[in-house]
């Protein structure tokens, strides 16, 4: 569910023109690649003879299992057989056909399962439709750093079926999100305690080499369980940088953001640095978003501004 998906029709090239709801500087491709919950409008021209193209998908090799940083590995062989990509298909077929669908189709171009140079090339050439947003972006209020962890966590009396008998959890900042048996909104309106707490740290309680293969502190992979918030200041420009870690197993994360669409801001691989990177910032023509991937063992910067009261 958190694999980003290489999209291709036989014969046709695309023009992206959208994500999702807004609008982007159009982009002629031959695939696209889209992260789990997000949308894309895609233009495409049926300028080819009539007949069965061929839709296909297939997945972005986001890493190795679960476990792939705890285990002790002697060799390469150990990692057991690498992954095999596999392609869904569907057809377009133009109208006023009168035979059936070929039995061995032509598959369109798809990009190698683990093609890093495709999937690089896609997401840096995404923009806005307009520019010069630097005025609206450039004075942030808010900082927070987000780190985006795969823990474990004892399973107590019950006996688990995952990893090391212990069960998964994901966490920001390790902290693993517990449902209130009392809505958080509702709390909030009504004044009542005791359902949630406000104290979301910004930072993570403990830097490390966040992607690096020193995971075996049980600080790093055994989160706090809590129902924390992040309180903002209404109309707050915000800026959140999700860093993407090896605790457990280093995996792209789609990360959503409920209420706002959010500008993505720059994105790059291994550890932020909070010196250099914002440096290569695009402030002119960022994408707009609700959802993004943030790539494995890397981080992505996104802004928006906390103008939409509730509980996100």
């Amino acid at each position: 569910m958190d694999e980003q998906l290489f999209f291709s029709i036989a014969k046709h090239r695309m023009t992206l023109v959208g994500i999702d709801g807004s609008y982007t500087k159009a982009l002629a491709t031959d695939y696209i690649m889209i992260s789990p919950g997000q949308t894309m409008d895609v233009l495409i021209e049926a300028n080819q003879p009539p007949g069965y193209y061929v839709m296909a998908a297939s997945a972005f090799d986001n890493g190795m299992g679960s476990m792939g940083h705890m285990m002790a590995m002697d060799s390469m062989s150990s990692m057991g057989p690498m992954p095999v990509q596999t392609v869904t298909t569907a057809f377009l077929h133009y109208t006023g056909l009168h035979c059936s669908p070929p039995s061995s189709p032509m598959l369109p171009s798809l990009p190698g399962y683990n093609d890093s140079h495709a999937a690089n090339n896609f997401t840096s050439h995404l923009a806005h439709h307009r520019k010069n947003l630097d005025f609206y972006l450039r004075d942030v209020e808010e900082h927070l750093f987000f780190t985006l962890s795969e823990n474990l966590i004892n399973c107590g009396a019950n006996k688990c079926k995952g990893e090391m008998g212990m069960m998964n959890k994901a966490s920001i900042n390790n902290i693993s999100f517990v449902k209130p048996q009392v809505d958080v909104l509702q709390a909030y309106y009504y004044g009542l305690h005791g359902v949630y707490d406000e104290d979301f740290p910004a930072e993570p309680p403990l830097k490390f080499n966040y992607t690096g293969m020193n995971m075996m502190d049980r600080r790093l992979w055994e989160p706090e369980m809590g129902t924390k918030v992040k309180v903002l200041e209404y109309n707050t420009l915000v800026e959140i940088v999700f860093q993407g870690t090896s605790v457990v197993s280093g995996e792209s994360h789609p990360m959503h953001l409920h209420g706002h669409r959010f500008y993505v801001v720059g994105w790059g691989f291994g550890n932020f640095d909070p010196k250099k990177d914002p440096l290569r910032y695009n402030l002119n023509n960022p994408p707009q978003m609700s959802t993004v991937a943030v790539p494995k063992n890397g981080w992505t910067a996104i802004r928006f501004r906390a103008n939409n009261p509730g509980k996100f």
